[in-house]
């Protein structure tokens, strides 16, 4: 539900009834399409300012793609034929104004001012209270917080779809110049843009998941001037990140504060194992918080009930079965103004890379080279090859095919090669073939087939598959051994002639299939293993006959989403709508020229996937990742490798 977000950036001591004009810009710094609200939203700042284009109470401006609705029925498209509401009169119908719209504006009613707010209820997102998440999960956190009100809302209507692809709109009235419905949930949420979230690691150790830590208090205190989480008996707990929220609005109209944890891209502190028990604390990052909690402050949605459905996004469960410390309950600390839960993180161990913990430092990608079985690694990321510095060493033979992959989950990226069936991966990464029992050697493929790596069960460890006419045979358990279903996974995705892609296409932690041919995608969106046609799964057209395919996380969201490439011109899915938005929305540029070879990668460690191009040993890399050649300056010019070498891109 929440994945078509508005960053919302206002200040002021203002009462909200609806949305602000022009309030908020995406990520990338565009324009972004509006959204109106339908709860209130109470804002508590200083110092005062006013809100833009505030608009008399039931004036609201409505533009842009509307549907029309019967009250009963789908809204439908009034475009379509199968739209036909000619027995209906007219004023009997509704105009539905979709949610998120580009011709849509910003709309706000402002009433009296604000010192400070008292919550009377928070949710916090189902997914985080419901199960465990792995190691390598990419993780929505979401927090409303609610209190009573008389101002009105647009009432909402949902449209079509579910979770990630779900639409709703404004109802309105059906006429030219349409007026919006008001309702009146008797709940404003709450909103001040000094809320953040800590995410602390209590302890280096993994612990269990049967064993809870202690709550406030007792094993651990919260500092109110730090804002931060102490020992009891003094000293630091293992790791903490303190992020600010991004206020958001939803399809449904409500806002929330939103953050994306990428937990699978997360640096630990050395010694600290990513696992295991984390206590995330929404707080005001203000020595005097606008917004107050209490301890008659209630734990679940109010309109929703005991049950919240904050969040009906895909929940990815671990392994780890049934718990009876799951569900996890949030813990209101009125004492502290503080709101935090106890949650735990089970598989992979990511400790040991040093660095600053938290969610900004993710590792960067670095470049290298292969030819005919000789492997050279920019393990320092300076572009320069320097002996002892960088790795350089033998593993492969001419004709055989490159791979990497992170083999044993330790969050570094090795090598390996395959050739005609075979396998021969350096599993312990350290650039030495140690035979088939520290290293793995292993047969999964047969001559003609093309091979693929992901993590096709999600528990943070590369694996491997090909890709033959149309035919995906993967190592869905990664044993090395070809065992068949149900195990391993052999399935139908393709015909001859497309192009293999893999992808994290829903952003659930596991890798999937699709294929490309002449401008058209068709990708295994859910990861069920089989084509369940372009309403479930996702068929579209990008591209155009001769473009190369291209697949990344451009925008950081935790989704894989496609591009082309093409004689040096760049087509990009920016926002991973499947359509082709042109270049505000979407991205087109130029980076190279005929003969260059493109490269992807996070060559700034921000957790976006950047475009680059090769050309016989000259690497030139758009490290911020703005689509514009910055001459070496901000984005860099490497010399790393010779002509007639193959381009290699990892975190080594």
């Amino acid at each position: 539900m929440f994945h078509e977000r508005i960053h919302l950036s206002v200040c002021g001591v203002a009462v909200l009834a609806l949305a602000t004009v022009n309030a908020g810009r995406a990520a990338s710094g565009t324009e972004a399409a509006a959204n109106n609200l339908s709860f209130p939203v109470l804002i508590a700042e200083t110092p005062v300012v006013s809100i833009p284009n505030v608009v008399p109470q039931g004036q609201a401006e409505l533009n842009g793609r509307f549907y029309l609705w019967n009250g009963s029925d789908p809204p439908c498209d009034p475009a379509e034929p199968t739209c036909d509401f000619s027995s209906l009169p007219p004023e009997s119908l509704s105009r539905i104004y979709v949610q998120k719209d580009a011709e849509n504006n910003w709309q706000a009613y402002s009433a009296s001012d604000l010192v400070s707010l008292t919550a009377s209820h928070v949710d916090v997102s189902d997914n985080i209270e419901s199960v465990p998440w792995r190691a390598t999960s990419f993780v929505r956190v979401e927090f409303v917080p609610f209190a009573p009100t008389d101002l009105t809302g647009f009432e909402m209507v949902h449209i079509s779809g579910l979770g990630v692809d779900e639409v709703w709109g404004v109802r309105a009235s059906n006429a030219q110049q349409a007026v919006a419905a008001a309702q009146a949930p008797g709940y404003a949420t709450l909103f001040s843009n000094t809320m953040m979230i800590s995410l602390t690691k209590l302890e280096p150790e993994a612990g269990t998941i049967d064993v809870l830590p202690d709550p406030a208090g007792t094993a651990y205190i919260w500092n109110p001037t730090t804002k931060l989480w102490e020992k009891a008996g003094g000293g630091a707990v293992a790791q903490t990140a303190q992020e600010n929220f991004t206020a958001e609005i939803n399809v449904t109209g409500r806002m929330i504060y939103g953050y994306n944890w990428k937990l699978r891209n997360m640096v630990m502190n050395p010694g600290v194992e990513k696992a295991g028990w984390w206590r995330l604390t929404y707080f005001s990052g203000s020595a005097t918080s606008p917004l107050d909690f209490t301890a008659s402050t209630a734990l679940f949605d109010p309109i929703a009930g005991p049950v919240s459905e904050l969040s009906v996004e895909p929940v990815a469960e671990d392994d780890s079965g049934s718990n009876p410390n799951y569900p996890r309950t949030p813990v209101v600390d009125p004492l502290n103004d503080i709101v935090y839960i106890d949650i735990y993180i089970t598989g992979t161990a990511g400790g040991g890379g040093g660095g600053g913990g938290g969610g900004e430092g993710e590792k960067p990608d670095h470049v290298g080279i292969y030819s005919g079985g000789l492997w050279q690694l920019d393990v320092n990321g300076n572009g320069v090859s320097e002996a002892g510095a960088d790795s350089l060493f033998s593993l492969g033979f001419p004709g055989a095919q490159k791979v990497v992959g992170d083999w044993n989950g330790d969050g570094t990226t090795k090598v390996g090669v395959y050739n005609q069936g075979y396998w021969f991966l350096d599993y312990d990464g350290n650039g030495v073939w140690d035979g088939g029992t520290a290293d793995r050697m292993f047969p999964m493929g047969f001559a003609g087939a093309t091979p693929f790596v992901g993590d096709w069960n999600g528990d943070g460890t590369t694996k491997v598959g090909v890709y033959n006419q149309g035919y995906w045979f993967l190592d869905y358990n990664g044993n090395g051994v070809w065992d068949g279903p149900p195990n391993d996974k052999l399935f139908p995705m393709g015909f001859a002639g497309a192009t293999p892609v893999v992808g994290d296409w829903n952003g659930d932690g596991k890798t999937k299939v699709g294929v490309y041919n002449q401008g058209y995608w068709f990708l295994d969106y859910d990861g069920d293993l089989q084509w369940d046609g372009g309403t479930v799964d996702r068929a579209y057209a990008f591209g155009f006959l001769g473009a190369k395919p291209l697949v990344g996380d451009w925008n950081g969201d935790g989704r894989t989403k496609v591009g082309i490439y093409n004689q040096g011109i760049w087509f990009l899915d920016y926002d991973g709508n499947a359509a082709w938005d042109g270049g505000v929305a979407d991205r087109v540029f130029a980076l190279g020229w005929t003969d260059t070879i493109p490269v992807l990668g996070d060559w700034n460690g921000d957790g976006r996937t950047k475009a680059g191009v090769f050309f016989e040993g000259v690497w030139l890399l758009d490290s911020t990742g703005d689509g514009v050649w910055d001459g070496g300056i901000s984005d860099p010019l490497y010399f790393f490798g010779m002509p007639g070498d193959e381009p290699v891109v990892g975190k080594w």
